[in-house]
């Protein structure tokens, strides 16, 4: 019997020997239990900082591509509304008209064609302000007014956006290309041609 207490007393000191070098804090349960090591946890944060500032990178790279994306988008605007922005348009409908000019103090057949903008801030621009552009012409004769027409804005803009639904026989030789308000009253000038 008294070796029997003797062993169990060995085998009590060993288990408490085996906690203390374990876990100091493990209760007096009888089990052991490990302690995780300083080593990886310090390597699963650093880890996660490190997934942290990689995504905060890519984040930061991202807002510099969309700023610099609207600072590029900002300075075509103001481009194009510099010049009234009438390259991207196309020809909504077309009537005929009987107006007086501040050039010509006359009247004269204008061809009133209306736009649509692919810009709504300029389509919105127009609206606001009640502006359309115009074509005015006086009776001659162009064989292809549409083929004319679409020059004149390749030669004005750099691009042709326009087009012109209707047939001129007789239309003169200058046409003149402006920007007039509701009330009839010439913004801007943009150029006249004279056909050889």
């Amino acid at each position: 019997m008294a070796t029997q207490k003797h062993g169990q007393n060995r085998q009590d000191a060993a288990r408490t020997t085996i906690r203390h070098e374990e876990d100091p804090k493990t209760p007096g349960d009888g089990r052991a239990i490990l302690a995780p090591r300083r080593e990886e946890a310090d390597l699963d944060v650093g880890d996660n900082l490190q997934h942290i500032l990689a995504a905060m990178q890519h984040s930061l790279t991202k807002i510099d591509e969309l700023s610099f994306r609207m600072d590029h988008m900002s300075e075509r605007l103001d481009k194009h509304t510099a010049r009234l922005d009438m390259v991207e348009c196309h020809v909504l409908e077309v009537e005929d008209e009987q107006v007086t000019t501040p050039a010509t103090q006359k009247n004269i057949n204008q061809v009133l064609i209306t736009l649509q903008t692919k810009s709504e801030d300029l389509k919105a621009c127009f609206h606001r302000n009640n502006l359309r552009i115009v074509v005015l012409a006086e009776s001659t004769n162009i064989d292809d007014m549409e083929h004319y027409m679409e020059q004149l804005l390749i030669d004005l803009l750099g691009q042709s956006d326009i087009f012109v639904p209707w047939e001129a026989r007789s239309m003169d030789t200058k046409i003149t290309l402006c920007i007039i308000n509701d009330n009839n009253v010439s913004l801007l000038w943009y150029i006249t041609y004279m056909r050889q």
